[in-house]
């Protein structure tokens, strides 16, 4: 298992997008963060998970 260090920014960065989308629907905004800190964990159990894309990029 590998453990995923969230970076100051990145942590902003989903804030800023929860509250964009919280302007039209609160519910789905917490389901779009509820959804995108599961493949993260997802990510961290099992890092070969989802789909090559180029040489290093992995795409959930």
């Amino acid at each position: 298992m590998v453990k995923i260090v969230w970076i100051e920014q990145a942590i902003q960065d989903l804030n800023y997008l929860a509250e964009y989308i919280a302007k039209d629907s609160q519910r789905y905004a917490e389901l779009t963060l509820e959804k995108l800190l599961y493949s993260v964990d997802v990510l961290e159990l099992y890092l070969k998970a989802g789909k090559k894309y180029l040489s290093s990029t992995t795409i959930l």
